[in-house]
């Protein structure tokens, strides 16, 4: 069998693994291309790196919407620093959840998987 017009023999022992990087935003719309990543994976033999990048207006959206308490742990109200380190945790562990149940679908496919969550405008994060 070739692979990229290279006997596959040849081909696995010259090159290293590949890693296809998804960029996602937590839509169902961007989900769509997971069963298209795990049949490229599939035939590349490649790893996949599921990315989730958290934006200031989504955090600026927790906070304006009332997502985080306003209250510190001794009940006086919270700084605005609290408060937004509060909407980046909340915001955080959000995408680490959608990323893990992406991830699980697709090693349920023998893919090998990781996930990453980082802040920032999204093409500067990649």
């Amino acid at each position: 069998m070739r692979s990229l017009g290279v006997p596959r023999s040849r081909f696995h022992a010259t090159c290293v693994r590949a890693t296809i990087l998804v960029p996602l935003d937590g839509s169902a719309c961007a989900e769509q291309v997971l069963p298209s990543v795990q049949m490229l994976a599939s035939l590349l033999d490649a790893r996949v790196h599921l990315l989730l990048a958290l934006t200031e207006i989504e955090r600026e959206g927790i906070i304006t919407g009332g997502g985080v308490s306003r209250r510190s742990a001794d009940g006086t109200v919270a700084s605005y620093q609290e408060i937004a380190q509060r909407a980046w945790e909340t915001l955080e562990q959000q995408a680490q959840m959608c990323l893990a149940s992406q991830a699980e679908l697709l090693r349920s496919g023998a893919q090998e998987v990781d996930t990453e969550v980082r802040r920032g405008i999204p093409h500067e994060a990649l």
